[in-house]
């Protein structure tokens, strides 16, 4: 009874957390914003909405080949409010809710895991205060892929111990019929999770080569028996539920897509160079999740591994393995396509998010279990790792963290938005790191402390940085005022012409405002410098609209409008210096600011644009960097030849 009544506490002071930390970050997250993430929040927002005005899957009015739309769906009942304002602020809430309902899992996993009320209260504080809960202000899926993902660990390790039940002849204390059943409920999940996120298939291939690790060590011991029949069917209900309910949404769903995703195949490495590369990705990623999970969450239960009793040590193993073939994937399919040769690449953290608590818990856990530490076998391996970090920050020029994107490494932004200091930053956590392990050395309890102490400082301070760079109209997604009242005014003006096809101009700020608050069912919104540079090969030609469809690229997608037949009006940013002669439309006098509007004479047939501005001055970063890294790609491909 009293037992009970101390879980029901424990329980509401959760549910409590949970409230708390929904409303404190809606109340961050809730200010005048737009789209910043190309093409991700576009991506999500603009399928949310046409979803909801029943188009199907589609951006700008373009049809796309996209999947991943668990998202979209989420969000898509916030489309019913008029008001566009109030309907940013709707999406806000509903992330602030979902993202913070990761406590739930996080407390499920510490009770699974952790005997000490104070410990499970701790893990539970610590995600409140994490760094990556500030997703809440962006429109990215990782809202719902962090509570997601901590979900799929604790029903992994519920199923893992079930199977571990097995492999050790306790047939007895499990229900076979509930056990397949859940085994087909977990495959579907895990289809869930990757409609959310396609680096998601990590979760059911991390899975299956564990069990089946499991089941060829209890076969080589001999001690599977009969039950091993039982795990290989368990295996292939999991399959069975994700291979399904996949096929099920392909046909029903996505008859016509090939999945989107990431484009990056394994012919895209053809140099010896590449696959040195993608070997130093994998393990610079590797270093920078242990580097942003203050070292010791990792390493103590791996040092204390054989202190830990057979199902602990397993579920740490299978965290460890999920970090690693994750590691791998984002290497491969994004580090050597985006980054090639860089020394600090970029460190996608948001593809992990869901490990950090899970691991924090498995370190408390390791806690309860030990009263000391061996000496070597900690001041060692974080020397090694500490030199490691001060080498590779000046390796590359005294950066370990790029500043690039915020979302991608909400957890490291102490480095990344001090970018000027941090090979003073780096020693100085080295030292830290250093100073702590000696400290666990010597007294266990004392240097526990400050390990606590250093994680949750650092994703406070993570947290403090991440909500002031998001907030700036320069650094982050804010707008001000003024963007705000020019993007309603340009709204009315199209919700008053909704007969009209209009056809957007505009640089990369105006047009992530404009899909914010802008995007109706009669909006287009191109490329500027792609069109130009299209044009410019097509001079003097009487072109038809759907005979220009390869000019006609979406702003920051690879899709293009291939079914447009007409434009009867077009709208061009001020600083653009596109100009259409009055032989083919009328300049109007509308009142939009830093907008020019052309009413089109003949709206079947492509007017002549002037154009008075340079094409690079005119483009934005994201194509200054696709420029890049096609520059980058065309050097390996003559350096490729000449050695030929």
């Amino acid at each position: 009874m009293k037992a009970e009544r101390k879980r029901k506490k424990l329980f509401l002071i959760v549910i409590m957390m949970f409230l708390a930390c929904t409303v404190i970050h809606y109340c961050i997250s809730d200010y005048m914003k737009q789209i910043l993430v190309l093409p991700d929040d576009a991506l999500y927002y603009s399928i949310a909405n046409s979803l909801w005005n029943g188009q199907g899957i589609a951006v700008n009015n373009l049809p796309y080949d996209f999947q991943k739309i668990l998202y979209c769906i989420l969000i898509m009942p916030a489309f019913c409010i008029t008001d566009i304002v109030k309907r940013i602020s709707t999406i806000t809430f509903i992330n602030s809710i979902v993202i913070s309902s990761g406590i739930f899992p996080v407390y499920f996993l510490a009770k699974r895991y952790l005997k000490n009320c104070k410990n499970i209260i701790l893990s539970c504080a610590l995600y409140c205060v994490c760094s990556d809960l500030m997703f809440a202000t962006t429109l990215l899926a990782e809202n719902l892929y962090l509570p997601m993902g901590l979900w799929g660990i604790y029903f992994s390790s519920v199923m893992l111990d079930q199977t571990e039940l097995l492999l050790n002849q306790n047939e007895s204390k499990i229900s076979l019929i509930k056990y397949y059943v859940c085994s087909i409920l977990l495959g579907i999940y895990f289809y869930f999770l990757f409609l959310c996120k396609e680096v998601a298939a990590v979760f059911p291939l991390t899975y299956l080569i564990f069990v089946m690790s499991l089941f060829v060590q209890s076969i080589i011991k001999k001690t599977a028996g009969t039950a091993a029949k039982k795990v290989l069917i368990h295996v292939g209900c999991m399959l069975i539920g994700f291979g399904t309910t996949y096929l099920l949404f392909r046909l029903l769903v996505f008859p016509n897509t090939f999945g989107g995703g990431y484009r990056a195949t394994e012919s895209d490495i053809n140099q010896s160079f590449d696959y040195f590369y993608l070997y130093y990705g994998f393990v610079y990623y590797l270093l920078m999740v242990i580097l942003a999970y203050g070292i010791f969450p990792i390493i103590i239960p791996i040092i204390q591994r054989k202190k830990l009793d057979e199902r602990e040590r397993h579920f740490n193993d299978f965290l460890l393995l999920l970090l690693i073939i994750t590691a791998a994937v984002v290497s491969f399919k994004i580090t050597v396509g985006e980054n090639w040769a860089e020394t600090t690449p970029r460190i996608h953290l948001r593809y992990t998010c869901f490990l950090f608590m899970p691991i924090v818990i498995m370190m408390l856990n390791t806690i309860e279990h030990t009263s000391s530490i061996n000496r070597k076998r900690i001041i060692i391996p974080t020397v090694v790792l500490s030199v490691g970090y001060m080498y590779l920050c000046i390796l590359g020029d005294n950066k370990l963290v790029p500043k690039v994107e915020i979302f991608d490494q909400t957890m490291l932004q102490y480095l990344a938005q001090n970018i000027d200091y941090q090979m003073i930053i780096v020693c100085a956590m080295c030292t830290l790191f250093i100073i702590t392990s000696i400290v666990l050395a010597k007294k266990y309890q004392t240097g526990l402390l400050i390990c606590l102490a250093t994680l949750l400082c650092l994703n406070v301070i993570n947290t403090v940085q991440v909500a002031d760079t998001w907030h700036s109209s320069t650094t982050g997604n804010q707008i001000t005022v003024d963007e705000l009242n020019d993007a309603l005014q340009v709204s009315d003006y199209i919700k008053s012409h909704s007969d009209k096809n209009i056809l957007f101009l505009l640089n990369h700020r105006d047009y992530t405002i404009d899909l914010t608050y802008v995007s109706e069912a009669n909006t287009y919104m191109i490329d500027p410098d792609y069109f130009q540079k299209y044009m410019t090969n097509h001079l003097d030609e009487n072109l038809m609209w759907p005979d220009a469809s390869d000019g006609l690229k979406l702003t920051g997608q690879s899709a293009y409008y291939d079914n447009l037949s007409n434009v009867d009006i077009i709208i061009i940013g001020d600083d653009l210096l596109i100009d259409i002669p009055e032989s083919d439309g009328q300049l109007q006098d509308e009142e939009l600011n830093n907008m020019k509007v052309y009413v089109m004479n003949d709206s079947q047939h492509v007017p002549q644009f002037k154009f008075t501005y340079s094409i690079i001055g005119g483009t934005d970063s994201i194509d200054q960097q696709i420029d890049d890294a096609l520059k980058k790609y065309q050097e390996k491909q003559s350096q490729t030849s000449t050695a030929e």
